[in-house]
């Protein structure tokens, strides 16, 4: 039997069927054989031992049995089982290592050892019995029968909004957030804790501060824990939407067998005011848009302002306008120097429109700012400067060029000098705005095609038809001008410079009439040859103030002024007539024809002219010898006294004719006379009549014919009647 009991020991057993796996139904057998059947290898034990405490009467590291107090004092009881009777067992010790440690006396109660020992971690714990004796035939085990834990718990909460972010502790949320709470319950000594937390809300944490006994605040419901180590209870109650102050949760765990329940401590947050923003447009007024561009002169404008970062079921505090006129400094976020308009409340979409309208605004840049004021739920904003620019209004002029009678004369010719002058007419006028008064004319000679550098005329006032008139220009000579308009800008308006206005002065037509006159100054068409002659001019169209050019003769010798005439000095006044000018003095013209041109040349403001051709004629006088033979002596001191040649002798007469058969040898020209063409002879005696009019150098002779330009007296006639002997 000590073999086999040897054998059959608890620790040995195992070995051997370790070592001898083949043994096992023998050894099983013997077992059988005495009376030990169904007790189990394991309950086969001898004397003395040790049996390992393997987790009985724990289930994932907790108690299978708790039995507390109302103190919930903390212990575990150990059973040590000594498998039945035949046991004799004298004594038992309990080791424990791991979370716990420490040597336990066991006490036997009929067939059972039992210690009661402090609690220890259930998960890391490790336990061991050793016994002196031996045991009996049923199984023998290391069993915790039951104990209280004796615990506390730890409750905490995390905060969290309404996506479930989580909330710091001391953080800060925005406005009208939604916030719930969440809670986890951990037990110490670790355990799964049941029942449920309570939630309770604050509206300041001096208040959750104060609530030790948790009955103070809101309560935000009651919500089961999950079951899980630690425990989790979520969500509370969420609160409303949030205005802006400073908030608390606080959860509260009441405990369970074997653990006392906890309180979190105050979990609090803060809601933020809401920062506002607000951009703004300026409108026009008429038509009410943005505006886009600029606006003209006159126009009026006013402000929409667009309010952001409003936060749904929290009302916008209202908007205030600002203007700031032309040339006052606007600096973004302030309203100093700006004139405060309208307030109005912001529309569902936070846009507060109209502001109080500017109207007829002038030239300038302007600026709108809006303020949203701050209150419990907003901080305020003040908008950047919105400027805008009003433009200067564009004036135009327009010209009309008159002349002294104030016709229009523009694109047309005058007369050289002429006095004329500039109208102008302003347009583009804004009312309420004066159209600057400053208009200035200028004249450009010589126009081509550009007035910009002409010479400045002065401004003579306003004409009745009420246009702005120039000076009258002086006297004007021929050419091409322009005058040219400009009225000067100002604040509001932008000066403008008119078109070039041409015309022109034309050149004046001079014209020349002439007379050939002798040297008694009488007009004459036909002379005596020997006789001296001068033209003389008369000079139509010329302008005062503008000297004509001096006139130039030319005479000819034919009668129809062609060939190459001879120039003839202008010597200035005619002795005759003041007015006429006349050519120096011809030479003693012979017989034949002859002509006059008188000519003025053109210049820049005239045009040239020539006479027409004014011929003459130098007539052969002849008078008969009958003529002289009756009227000789009656020419005796005149002009045509032929005293002196009486006694002249026919045979010295050059190319005198033969005398008649039978005539008295070698007369005299008296002798001649006195007894006539009866006693010399017809040819003879016009010989005679061709010396007399060499000698006074009129050049005819018999074959030009009887033209005697005296009369029986001496009186020049230029013609005489045909007188024969």
């Amino acid at each position: 039997m000590r073999v086999i009991t040897y054998v059959l020991g608890r620790s040995r057993v195992s070995k051997i069927q370790q070592k001898f796996p083949k043994t096992k139904k023998f050894i099983t057998a013997i077992a059988i054989s005495l009376g030990i059947a169904g007790v189990g290898l394991s309950a086969l034990a001898s004397a003395n031992g040790t049996v390992n405490w393997t987790g009985q009467g724990t289930s994932n590291g907790a108690l299978d049995t708790i039995e507390c107090t109302a103190s919930n004092t903390s212990y575990l009881l150990w059973v040590f089982t000594l498998g039945g009777g035949n046991e004799s067992v004298t004594s038992a010790t309990l080791h424990l290592s791991g979370s716990g440690s420490g040597n336990f006396p066991m006490v036997k109660t009929g067939h059972e050892m039992k210690a009661t020992t402090p609690y220890f971690n259930l998960s890391t714990l490790h336990a061991n019995v050793t016994y002196v004796g031996t045991l009996g035939r049923g199984a023998a085990n290391l069993v915790i029968s039951h104990g209280c834990p004796g615990g506390t718990s730890v409750t905490s909460t995390i905060l969290k909004d309404s996506s479930n972010n989580i909330v710091l502790e001391g953080s800060s949320v925005p406005l009208g957030s939604v916030i719930h709470d969440s809670a986890t319950v951990t037990l110490i000594p670790s355990a799964v804790p049941t029942g449920s937390v309570t939630f309770r809300f604050y509206t300041s944490s001096t208040d959750c501060t104060a609530d030790t006994t948790f009955n103070g605040g809101t309560t935000m419901g009651t919500v089961a824990l999950n079951g899980s180590n630690p425990g989790v209870a979520e969500p509370s109650t969420a609160t409303s939407a949030l205005v802006p102050g400073t908030y608390a949760f606080k959860a509260k765990w009441p405990g369970m067998t074997g653990y006392t329940g906890s309180i979190s401590s105050c979990e609090t947050f803060t809601v933020n005011k809401a920062q506002l923003g607000v951009n703004t447009t300026v409108h026009s007024d008429a038509p009410d848009q943005a505006l886009v561009g600029n606006l003209n002169l006159g126009d009026g404008a006013h402000d929409s302002a667009a309010v952001t970062g409003g936060v749904s079921g929290f009302t916008l505090p209202n908007v205030t306008f600002y203007f700031f006129g032309n040339g006052v400094s606007c600096t973004n976020g302030s309203t100093a120097g700006g004139t405060q308009l309208n307030t109005l409340a912001p529309d569902v979409n936070g846009v507060a429109h109209p502001s109080t309208s500017e109207t007829a605004l002038a030239a300038g840049t302007y600026n709108f700012m809006a303020v949203v004021a701050g209150d419990n739920n907003y901080l305020g904003f003040t908008s950047d400067c919105e400027p805008f620019t009003v433009n200067k209004a564009q004036l135009n002029i327009s010209t009309i060029v008159h002349d002294a009678a104030h016709q229009d004369i523009t694109n047309n010719s005058v007369a050289l000098g002429s006095v004329v002058h500039d109208t102008a007419t302003v347009t583009g006028g804004v009312s309420g705005f004066p159209v600057p008064t400053t208009v200035n004319f200028t004249l450009t000679g010589n126009y081509t095609d550009s007035c910009s550098n002409g010479s400045a005329v002065g401004n003579d006032g306003i004409e009745l038809s009420g246009a702005y008139k120039s000076a009258d220009t002086s006297a004007l000579g021929a050419g091409n001008y322009a005058f040219r308009a400009t009225v000067v800008g100002n604040d509001n308006y932008l000066g403008s410079n008119s078109a070039c206005e041409p015309f022109s002065v034309n050149k004046a037509q001079l014209s020349v009439t002439t007379n050939i006159h002798d040297a008694n100054h009488q007009v004459v068409t036909s002379i005596a040859t020997g006789s001296v002659v001068h033209d003389t001019a008369s000079l139509a169209g010329a302008v005062s103030g503008f000297t004509a050019p001096a006139i130039t003769f030319t005479f000819y010798t034919n009668s129809l002024c062609t060939g190459d005439g001879t120039s003839v000095a202008n010597t200035g006044a005619d002795e005759s007539n003041s007015s006429l000018v006349r050519s120096a003095n011809s030479a003693a013209l012979a017989a034949g024809s002859y002509s006059y041109k008188a000519s003025v040349a053109g210049n820049s403001n005239y045009l040239g002219d020539s006479s027409d051709c004014e011929p003459l004629t130098v007539n052969a006088f002849w008078c008969s010898p009958g003529f002289w033979a009756q009227n000789y002596q009656n020419l005796v001191g005149t002009d045509y006294d032929i005293t002196s040649i009486l006694g002249v002798h026919y045979n010295t007469i050059s190319g005198a004719a033969a005398l008649k058969s039978g005539a008295p040898a070698d007369p005299t020209i008296q002798d001649m006379l006195d007894a006539g063409a009866s006693v010399y002879g017809g040819p003879a005696m016009n010989s005679v009549a061709d010396y007399i009019s060499a000698h006074f150098g009129w050049g005819g002779t018999s074959a030009t014919g009887d033209n005697c330009p005296i009369d029986a007296h001496g009186n020049f006639t230029g013609t005489l009647s045909i007188q024969t002997l």
